[in-house]
C-alpha cells in the first residue's frame, strides 16, 4: 500500500518562498530622505500657523454687519481679509462665540511643534482633550449671562454652547429650558 504524502506545514512553506522587499528608493541616501521629511513637517508647521494667525486676524477684525452666509447685506465688507475672511470670522464667531481661542489655540501649539521638531505623542488623547476642551469652553460660557453689547445673535458660547442649556432642560424633563444667553431683540442687530 503506498504511504500517503504529507502537506508540508505552513512554517516550512514560508521558510522556502523568498519574498521580495518593497522596492526603497536605494538610489536616494538615506540622509537626503529624512532632509526631506523634516522640510515637509516644517512646510506642513508653518501653513498650520500661518492658517490659525489669518484666522485670527479674520476674528479681530470681525464686524456683525459683514456680508457672510448668516448675514445677506450689500455693504462694504470691514473685515481686514475681505469677503472669505468676513465669512471665517462669522462661521467661528457663530458656532463657537468666544470658544473660538479654544478651537484655534490647539492648531497654532501643533504647527509650533512641527516647525520646531517636536516629537507628537498620545495624538488620539490630546485630539480627545480639546474636542472636550472645546464643548467645555462653549458650555461654560453659555452659562454666562450675555452682556447687552455683545453684537452676536448667539450666546457667547456660540450655537454649540447654546446646546447646552437646552439639552440641560430636556435631560429635567423641561421642553425647551429658557437659555440663560437669551436677551431681548435689541435695534440694530
Amino acid at each position: 500500500m503506498p504511504m500517503a504524502r504529507r502537506r508540508p506545514s505552513a512554517d516550512a512553506v514560508l521558510n522556502t518562498r523568498t519574498i521580495a522587499p518593497a522596492p526603497r528608493f536605494d538610489l536616494i541616501p538615506e540622509g537626503l530622505r529624512l532632509a526631506v521629511r523634516r522640510r515637509g513637517r516644517e512646510i506642513v508647521g508653518a501653513l498650520l500657523i500661518l492658517a490659525v494667525l489669518t484666522s485670527f486676524l479674520a476674528l479681530g477684525s470681525w464686524r456683525v454687519t459683514d456680508p457672510s452666509l448668516s448675514n445677506a447685506t450689500h455693504a462694504p465688507v470691514a473685515n481686514l481679509l475681505g469677503a472669505p475672511g468676513a465669512v471665517v470670522a462669522d462661521l467661528l464667531v457663530q458656532l463657537f462665540g468666544l470658544a473660538s481661542l479654544a478651537v484655534l489655540l490647539p492648531p497654532l501649539y501643533c504647527g509650533w511643534r512641527l516647525v520646531t521638531h517636536r516629537p507628537f505623542t498620545h495624538e488620539r488623547m490630546r485630539v480627545t482633550f480639546w474636542i472636550l476642551g472645546v464643548l467645555g469652553t462653549t458650555a461654560f460660557l453659555s452659562a454666562l449671562p450675555q452682556p447687552q453689547s455683545w453684537p452676536g445673535l448667539t450666546g457667547l458660547g456660540g450655537a454649540l454652547g447654546d446646546l447646552f442649556p437646552r439639552a440641560m432642560g430636556v435631560i429635567r424633563g423641561l421642553p425647551w429650558a429658557p437659555s440663560t444667553t437669551s436677551s431681548p431683540a435689541r435695534p440694530g442687530c
